[in-house]
């Protein structure tokens, strides 16, 4: 590549010829110059920021314009290799891209699931793929991953929800639709309306663990870590096979049923919706849990976690007890080495501090 251009629109041949794909002006080039890293046009139809992509995470690592050069340079050899000819993943035929690059069975019920979700038309799918392929190339795998198929189908999310948010209509609507990721747990919080207790007695307590109970029978999903308070709980959940919010609205509905028939009362049991927030880390998985488990401790109701009897932290405690069927412990023990009855004590430790 000609050291003179900066904008990552040359590609280069072994043989010192080049394809010219950039009409930026002196000014242009210059411009791209002098930023760390940037987005690329990259003839597809898509604005594709280059550098590896994760929307469950905040940050992102800056890349040189030397590194998103040669990476879009790559990119490219691979198309043209993979195609037979000088085409892109945004130009070549949709037949020839899904013959080449054909997606895996959960790949498409994967997809299928969020274009009935979302209302996608068969051509927005396309162009899902399209990017999907391309995310893959950028990151230098054979196959479009599972990880470039989620960034695809997010982008495409916030890239309708911008367009509808400036809709003066959509936009004095209440509530946005939330993000559900299934391979990831969540931290969920839902308080009392008003504060007041949502647990009262011992009975309240062991009626909701009997409705997750219920619950998880009617859709399967994972707990890590739990904790009852009096006015309100914690749970770390993670759903794979339906929303979150599913999972919740039925949870919280059931619950507020029994509390309501158990007390007389009618309206509203919780304050709000659910307060869910993506946990996109590892340390944010032992973080959160021990957040959880040290609950009763800092509202001064206990002396130490293993001494609160409506939380899973017994279950870490004791090296026999016996976990509900909703519970996944080992998202959390495999954190640490050694046997169960070893990684369950040093995840105490952890918790204890």
């Amino acid at each position: 590549v000609d050291g003179d251009i900066s904008c990552g629109l040359y590609f280069a041949w072994g043989d010192g010829s080049r394809t010219r794909y950039c009409t930026c002006s002196p000014k242009q080039i210059q411009a791209y110059r002098n930023r760390v890293s940037g987005p690329i046009y990259d003839r597809m139809d898509v604005l594709l920021p280059l550098e590896v992509i994760d929307f469950t995470k905040e940050t992102r690592v800056s890349e040189s314009s030397e590194t998103i050069r040669k990476r879009v340079e790559e990119a490219r050899r691979k198309q043209y290799e993979r195609y037979g000819k000088e085409i892109t993943n945004g130009r070549v035929p949709f037949e020839l891209l899904m013959e080449k690059s054909p997606l895996a069975k959960r790949q498409q019920l994967l997809l299928q699931q969020w274009a009935s979700q979302h209302q996608w038309s068969n051509r927005v799918q396309a162009k899902i793929i399209r990017l999907a392929r391309t995310i893959s190339d950028l990151k230098g795998t054979e196959e479009i991953a599972d990880e470039s198929l989620w960034e695809a189908m997010t982008l495409r999310w916030l890239k309708t929800y911008t367009k509808a948010t400036s809709n003066s209509e959509v936009k004095r609507m209440g509530r946005q639709k939330r993000i559900w990721v299934p391979r990831r747990f969540y931290h969920i919080v839902c308080r009392g309306n008003r504060r007041d207790p949502l647990f009262k007695e011992t009975n309240d307590f062991l009626a909701f663990l009997h409705i997750l109970h219920q619950l998880y029978e009617k859709i399967p999903f994972e707990i890590a870590a739990y904790c009852l308070m009096t006015n309100h709980f914690h749970l770390q959940l993670r759903s794979k096979q339906e929303p979150i919010s599913k999972v919740m609205a039925l949870m919280n509905k059931r619950y507020a049923n029994y509390y309501n028939t158990r007390y007389r009362l009618m309206g509203h049991v919780f304050e709000k919706r659910y307060y869910g927030k993506l946990i996109d880390n590892d340390s944010g998985m032992l973080e959160v849990s021990r957040y959880i488990h040290l609950n009763p401790v800092e509202a001064h109701m206990v002396h130490a976690p293993e001494l609160y009897r409506w939380s899973s932290f017994y279950l870490y405690m004791h090296p026999k007890s016996l976990p509900p069927k909703f519970m996944n412990m080992d998202a959390l023990l495999d954190y640490f080495s050694g046997t169960k009855t070893e990684r369950k004590k040093k995840y105490a430790e952890f918790v204890r501090g």
